[in-house]
């Protein structure tokens, strides 16, 4: 075997071997963050997502996404909306760039940010499905834009919804019985969303 082949093996082996170290590593700092995560240690979580083996073994953008969650897990708002703000700035795979928006877009309709998730709604139709179109828009005119007319479509697509989605669904109509002024049934409905939120 010449010099060159001998070479090829051994970068092919180091590139395996590399690859491997490199997937442990992030198993147990993914275990590690978890029992942190879950003990309340987020000062610890967030020094080691900020160390050299922290960004060695995350992209930034799961590094961020993990900060903001801990951001918003500490009710540190205006955190979570810059590094929120930080991440879309960030170039992206599709569907990290669909996640990031839709996160960003849910977050300026509660916080009543009309102009930032007017932008987002722009994006969202030109890049999304049907159905997500057809929910951000309904968002907007709830939240926003305090509109009632959605009331009717929302309850009969209710039964249909995975449970996961019904939570954000009754909250909707409670919302729209609210922009209506008839408090007992927007009392009703988000009494019904809290079992799934």
């Amino acid at each position: 075997m010449n010099w060159i082949s001998q070479l090829g093996v051994v970068l092919v082996v180091g590139v395996v071997l590399y690859s491997a170290i490199k997937k442990g590593v992030q198993k147990s700092l993914e275990r590690q963050y978890m029992i942190w995560m879950q003990s309340g240690a987020y000062d610890r979580l967030l020094d080691s997502l900020r160390s050299w083996k922290g960004k060695w073994a995350f992209p930034k953008y799961n590094r961020l996404l993990m900060e903001m969650q801990i951001a918003q897990l500490q009710n540190e708002d205006e955190k979570a909306n810059k590094i929120l703000e930080e991440l879309l700035s960030i170039k992206t795979n599709p569907m990290q760039r669909q996640d990031l928006v839709l996160r960003a877009y849910e977050s300026y309709i509660y916080e009543g940010n009309r102009k930032q998730a007017k932008a987002l709604l722009q994006e969202i139709k030109k890049t999304m499905d049907q159905n997500t179109i057809q929910r951000a828009e309904w968002m907007y005119d709830i939240y926003l834009s305090h509109k009632a007319n959605h009331i009717d479509a929302l309850v009969q697509m209710l039964p249909e919804l995975p449970e996961h989605q019904k939570g954000a669904c009754l909250m909707m109509i409670a919302k729209s019985y609210a922009n209506k002024h008839d408090d007992q049934k927007a009392k009703e409905y988000e009494e019904q969303a809290k079992q799934y939120l």
